[in-house]
């Protein structure tokens, strides 16, 4: 089973693979039809992949300034369970920089590290504050999975790094603002905090996935996942 089998296998809402060499359209393996735009100062076909069991899969290098992947589509609603994915290489750390929120200048969501730190904060509502999870990003200039799993509820949310859960269950006590903007890829509110260094396979599933799961896509990105086997049962509720 490859890398793509298995992220297909939590049928996810939007998935990149980021695997364009030209153009600025980005292409949705969800089969969901909901394609982003790469916008600015964005570099495509990055050979430098975290999915080393395929020979074939690429990231995106952002500039740290406006760099980012728009999409008018809003999986940002209270009431519904979301699980976001993405594998992320941080090349500086003299801005605060997120892995990905939604295209509202003042109320987007955001999941992002802080300004000269590795801190990692979460908020579904800019506009309404920020919590920091127990343990920071590995700002080591290598590939980490990052994976946030947020309880649109009861506002309880988790987070992952490489596959293990990253301290203690949080609790935002808030939701998603009634005006979030789109999905968006590096940074949030178009020009703000975006991703100084590479972003590969971002992915978006309905749900709340578990540490299993965290580990089981972590451990696909060498495997490609043990032959025959699709996850998807990993989930905190409905």
């Amino acid at each position: 089973m490859t890398y793509q089998a298995v992220v297909l296998g939590y049928t996810p809402l939007v998935y990149y693979r980021n695997k364009e060499t030209s153009g600025t359209s980005a292409a949705d393996t969800s089969g969901n039809g909901r394609a982003g735009t790469y916008t600015d100062n964005f570099t495509l076909n990055q050979t430098d992949s975290p999915i080393t069991s395929d020979a074939a899969a690429r990231s995106i290098l952002y500039d740290g300034s406006d760099a980012y992947i728009a999409n008018a589509y809003n999986p940002f609603t209270n009431g519904t369970n979301r699980t976001y994915h993405c594998w992320a290489k941080r090349t500086d750390q003299s801005n605060f920089h997120a892995f990905f929120g939604g295209a509202d200048a003042s109320h987007s969501p955001a999941l992002f590290c802080d300004n000269g730190g590795g801190t990692i904060f979460w908020s579904p509502d800019m506009s309404a504050g920020q919590l920091s999870f127990d343990n920071g990003y590995p700002n080591d200039g290598a590939w980490h999975s990052v994976m946030l799993s947020f309880n649109a509820t009861t506002f309880d949310v988790i987070c992952y790094i490489d596959g293990s859960k990253n301290g203690a269950t949080k609790n935002s006590g808030f939701g998603y603002n009634a005006s979030p903007g789109g999905y968006q890829v590096s940074g949030r509110g178009t020009f703000q905090y975006v991703w100084k260094g590479k972003i590969a396979e971002p992915f978006v599933v309905s749900g709340l996935l578990v540490a299993a799961d965290a580990s089981a896509i972590h451990s696909a990105a060498a495997t490609g996942g043990p032959s025959g086997f699709l996850v998807n049962t990993g989930f905190w509720a409905a």
